[in-house]
């Protein structure tokens, strides 16, 4: 009895049924810690011991106000946050004591703690941040974000607001009530907004989002529905041995047990396999060790579904009378049932999933067109960081001493072909709606623009050729604007009005100066650019390269305050540039830094690539993840159509090799499933036409190409010899 096998190679695709839908099941397991994990975050801004206000309707001249009511609470702790609708990425900003942060634990794990924050608050990096965010460039903690959950970053509550652009949003604030209610006066006296309505949530509603959870589960539905009908199936197969042994001896108990007992022994071996491999595998191995305890747990579900099902199976068994097994009767109409049922549930899953893979597939081809255009720049030098040294006052905006010898040491090696400042910002429809609605300026441009700060250096590096005499000018302090010619003269007129309110500046006896802070001089040219240009964006939702931005060329001597004060930025974006690294480094050796005081400053540039980093990572796992959904949807598509096609021929098999012996055709043979096929092939491509979805239009298209290859060479497969079987069976 041991060495008899009474299921034949469908065996197999019953065991790959069965690690599939252990896998999906330890997905959602891996699923719902993410959402833990997420809530352990979130429980910082929504914790019992705290207090809220909210920020709204903050003008430009309002925003330092704020910034310095904050900062005379000291003994408070004040957050706030947002998200990257895009990219799941929380940035949470933060200011005043770190003793107050609460720590987050996760299994006895310490995920973040008071000590960490004290160092970030502490650091001397302005850029300093917790997490991976824009790179890892600045990071001075890193810790692993498990997969389904939200990447995390802090940042100083200062650098948040020069990211974000904004301050307003919602904000926690830990410490006591007494110098909250304090910090909310003084809150309303600068915003001109009541207590009531600062402490007052306006707005705002929280937004699900159960595409996972959608997925997961009908994959798990259709897995479990495909080992079922062949767990069905191979009983049924089973039914004519069962009445043979019946006679032999066997009881219906031995038969079943021959027949399933081998799937509920693969269910128990792959528990430990598959529960330490998801485990490894989605990041929280680095994170905490008893989070094992519910991947076994996801085993031993997986273990009881299959034992569900083959007790259903089983129950098939005892309820057939050994001489109707005998003969070959089946239960049809139940086995059609669940088959069509399960193809048509299939088939809507994928339409589903095909749509919604339209953004994150565009996002994917975005990013590789991104990563692709930075290549040509990746080489380039940025400054990273640089130490406060002596410059402290600098750092804490009470001189700008720093500022002045930084200025100095650009003016000095301006001329060198392989230095050059490149800079960018994007004013959108948005904020110029801002502008008007604020009445920040009396000219507001009339759409929306890039606007490009260039040295003429670099602008004879992507060969967009000025005329000399405008170069002179500038250099002799005149800003000058390069508009592109596709703007219309009440476009031009307006942008110009706007320049000139903008960038005049008064003399200050502390600037930094310049010919142009001497005596504010302007000059626009119309210029006419066939290329593109590289705007320096790394924000995947926005254009890399851009057509016809407004250029102005920046010389040492045509900088007002802002631009001078700038050039110690030390982001993706910053002012200053090398070409290459022999360059960077012979303007920072020590030697070459001490002729303008910068030796104790020690001024760090890095390749443009240690910024991007964090991009091509994101981009890896986007990949991965939607490369993994489309082919496991596919496989189990096929394995599925492989399970009703077995069905169907165990079902119809003397009715079929009867009319394979007449010379019948293959759709005559096979006429009915072929109707289903196509039929609900065409329905699911009208969906996705009419939708419409690109990525629908492909995996519908390759969809039903491989179930109609698949059931042809399955259901054509041997056909002959089972012909010649069931011949020699009835004779």
């Amino acid at each position: 009895m041991k060495n008899i096998q009474l299921v034949g190679k469908i065996r197999y695709l019953i065991f790959a049924l069965v690690a599939i839908q252990a896998i999906i099941i330890l997905m959602m397991t891996t699923f719902r810690l993410g959402e833990w994990y997420d809530e352990k975050w979130d429980e910082v801004q929504n914790s019992a011991n705290q207090h809220q206000f909210y920020l709204n309707r903050i003008t430009i001249e309002q925003k330092e106000d704020v910034m310095d009511v904050l900062k005379q609470f000291p003994e408070l702790l004040i957050l706030t946050s947002t998200v990257d609708e895009e990219t799941k990425h929380e940035l949470i900003g933060l200011t005043g004591k770190a003793e107050q942060f609460p720590e987050i634990q996760l299994y006895d794990h310490t995920i973040m703690s008071q000590q960490d924050i004290v160092k970030l608050l502490n650091s001397k990096n302005e850029k300093a941040t917790i997490g991976d965010f824009n790179g890892s460039i600045h990071n001075i903690k890193e810790f692993n974000t498990p997969y389904f959950a939200k990447k995390h970053s802090i940042v100083d509550l200062q650098s948040y607001i020069h990211t974000t652009k904004s301050i307003n949003g919602s904000y926690t604030v830990y410490g006591s009530e007494q110098q909250f209610k304090q910090l909310i006066k003084a809150l309303s006296v600068v915003t001109h907004q009541s207590e009531t309505a600062l402490t007052t949530i306006n707005g705002g509603v929280a937004k699900m989002d159960n595409t996972v959870t959608v997925v997961l589960s009908c994959l798990l539905i259709m897995t479990m529905l495909a080992v079922f009908i062949l767990f069905i199936a191979v009983t049924v197969a089973n039914l004519k041995n069962l009445g043979h042994l019946t006679l032999l001896g066997w009881s219906k108990w031995a038969v079943a047990n021959k027949v399933l007992r081998q799937f509920v022994v693969f269910s128990i071996l792959i528990i430990p396999v598959f529960a330490v491999i998801l485990w490894y595998v989605s990041g929280w191995h680095s994170i905490t060790l008893k989070v094992l305890s519910y991947f076994f747990l996801g085993g031993v579900i997986n273990l009881t579904l299959t034992l569900f099902m083959t007790g259903i199976a089983v129950l098939t068994v005892f309820s057939m009378k050994p001489v109707d097994a005998i003969k070959g009767k089946v239960p049809h109409r139940t086995l059609y049932g669940m088959g069509a049922l399960g193809y048509v549930l299939l088939s809507i899953l994928l339409v589903f999933g095909s749509v919604r893979l339209d953004e994150p597939i565009k996002e994917v081809v975005q990013n590789f067109r991104i990563a692709k255009q930075w290549e040509n720049v990746s080489n380039y030098y940025t400054l990273k960081d640089m130490q406060t040294g002596e410059d402290l006052s600098t750092i804490a905006g009470k001189s700008n001493a720093l500022d002045r010898d930084i200025y100095h040491w650009y003016q000095s090696i301006v001329k060198d072909a392989n230095v050059f400042i490149a800079h960018s910002e994007y004013f959108d429809k948005d904020l110029l709606e801002y502008y008007r609605e604020q009445a920040i300026y009396e000219n507001v441009p009339e759409k929306a623009f890039w606007y490009m700060t260039f040295s003429p250096n670099y602008l004879k590096n992507i060969h967009l050729n000025v005329a000399q005499q405008y170069i002179d000018n500038a250099e002799s302090g005149t800003k000058v604007f390069l508009i592109p010619d596709s703007y219309t003269k009440q476009q031009k007129e307006k942008f110009e009005q706007w320049i000139k309110e903008s960038e005049s500046t008064e003399r200050n006896e502390n600037d930094i100066p310049t010919a142009y802070n001497q005596e504010n001089r302007f000059k626009f040219i119309t210029y006419h650019f066939q290329q593109k240009i590289f705007s320096w964006n790394n924000t995947p939702n926005d254009e890399v390269m851009v057509k016809d931005p407004i250029i102005y060329i920046i010389t040492p001597e045509n900088m007002n305050y802002l631009q001078s004060e700038s050039l110690r930025s030390n982001d993706l974006n910053s002012y200053i540039k090398f070409k290459d690294r022999k360059t960077a480094e012979n303007y920072t050796t020590k030697s070459y830094l001490e002729q303008y005081h910068l030796a104790d400053n020690e001024l760090k540039f890095v390749p443009i690539q240690v910024f991007i980093d964090g991009l091509q990572k994101d981009l890896a796992e986007t990949i991965v993840w939607f490369g993994s959904f489309i082919v496991g949807a596919l496989l189990l598509s096929i394995l599925l159509l492989i399970s009703l096609a077995y069905v169907y021929r165990l079902t119809h098999y003397e009715r079929l090799y009867i009319s394979k012996f007449l010379g019948f055709s293959f759709f005559k043979m096979y006429s009915l499933p072929m109707i289903l096929i196509l039929s609900i092939w065409a329905i699911d491509m009208l969906v996705v036409l009419f939708w419409p979805s690109k990525s629908g239009i492909v995996s519908i298209t390759i969809y039903g190409a491989i179930q109609l290859l698949i059931f042809y060479l399955y259901m054509s497969r041997n056909d002959i010899k089972q012909l010649l079987l069931t011949i020699k069976e009835k004779s």
